[in-house]
C-alpha cells in the first residue's frame, strides 16, 4: 500500500513541472502579498480589478483557473477582489476602460507579450504579477517562484518605482530582489 502512495505522489511530482508553482499557491501567495502592496487600492467598484493577461484568442485553462482562483478567494490584502481574463491583443482597451489595479500575466505570454504588457502600462500604478521568473526579469513587478521545493517573492524594485508600486519593507525583507 505505501508503494503504491508513493508511486502517486512521484507521478503527481512529474505532472506538475520543477520550477512551477500550483495554482492554487500562486494565488494565496498573491493574496497575501497584496496586504504588503501599500500603492494597492481599490478602483471605482471598490473592489481590486485583476485582469488576467493571456496570449490566444480564447483563455487557456490555466487563465480560467487563475481568474476562478482570484474570484473564488474574493480578496487580496484586506480589500475585496475581482478578476477576468483579458487577450493581450486588447490589453490596451481593457486598461482604458476597466481601469485595472493589476494585471497577472498568464505563463503562455512569450518574451514579446511581456513587452507589450509593460509598454500598456507605461508608469500607469498598476501592479504586474507573474509566476514565470523570467517574466520579473524582464520588468513584470512581483513574481513567485520555486526554489530548492520552497516558494519565493520576486521583486523587480526598479519597474516598481517607475510605475509607483509602493510595499512595504516588511515583505522587501522575504523577496528575491531582481533589479533594484
Amino acid at each position: 500500500m505505501r508503494r503504491l502512495g508513493a508511486i502517486a505522489v512521484v507521478s503527481v511530482a512529474l505532472a506538475a513541472s520543477a520550477d512551477e508553482l500550483p495554482l492554487q499557491l500562486q494565488v494565496q501567495l498573491l493574496q497575501k502579498t497584496a496586504a504588503y502592496i501599500t500603492s494597492l487600492q481599490p478602483g471605482d467598484t471598490g473592489k481590486v480589478k485583476v485582469l488576467v493577461v493571456h496570449a490566444g484568442d480564447k483563455p487557456t485553462r490555466v487563465t480560467e483557473q487563475l481568474t476562478a482562483s482570484i474570484n473564488g478567494l474574493g480578496q487580496l490584502g484586506k480589500h475585496p477582489a475581482e478578476a477576468a481574463p483579458v487577450a493581450l491583443v486588447s490589453l490596451k482597451t481593457a486598461i482604458t476602460s476597466e481601469k485595472p489595479q493589476m494585471l497577472f500575466l498568464a505563463p503562455d505570454l512569450d518574451e514579446k507579450g511581456v513587452a507589450e504588457v509593460l509598454e500598456a502600462c507605461g508608469t500607469a500604478n498598476i501592479v504586474t504579477v507573474s509566476a514565470v521568473q523570467a517574466h520579473v526579469k524582464q520588468g513584470i513587478i512581483l513574481g513567485f517562484d520555486l526554489q530548492e521545493a520552497k516558494p519565493r517573492i520576486l521583486v523587480h524594485l526598479k519597474q516598481a518605482r517607475s510605475q509607483s508600486v509602493v510595499f512595504l519593507s516588511g515583505l522587501l525583507t522575504h523577496s528575491v530582489i531582481v533589479e533594484k
